[in-house]
C-alpha cells in the first residue's frame, strides 16, 4: 500500500490534472509506497490504433547519476526488454 501525487504542471508551474497529462501522452508523479518511492514519469511512444495496446515507457526521475535525464541507451521495455529503438523497428512497415 502507499500514495502518489501529482507532479505534472504546464509551462507557468500550474498543476495539469493527471487525466489529462494522460491523455498528451506524459504524466510526472511521486509515488510513496513501500516499494516503489520517488519521483516517477509515463511517457507515451507513440498512439495505438485499432485496438493495439499503447506502448508507454515508466522511468524513474532525479536519480541520475550526474543528474540530468535518464540514458536513453539504457532504457528498456519491462515486458520486452527491448530498448525503444528496437521497438519502433519492429512496427516499421517493411
Amino acid at each position: 500500500m502507499g500514495s502518489h501525487r501529482n507532479r505534472g504542471t504546464d509551462q507557468h508551474g500550474h498543476e495539469i490534472p493527471f487525466a489529462q497529462a494522460l491523455d498528451a501522452g506524459h504524466a510526472s508523479f511521486r509515488l510513496a509506497g513501500h516499494r516503489l518511492h520517488g519521483d516517477r514519469a509515463l511517457t507515451r511512444f507513440r498512439r495505438g490504433s485499432d485496438g493495439e495496446r499503447e506502448p508507454w515507457l515508466l522511468v524513474r526521475r532525479g536519480h541520475t547519476a550526474k543528474g540530468g535525464t535518464p540514458d536513453p541507451r539504457r532504457a528498456r521495455s519491462a515486458r520486452s526488454g527491448r530498448t525503444p529503438e528496437q521497438v519502433a523497428a519492429e512496427e516499421e512497415p517493411a
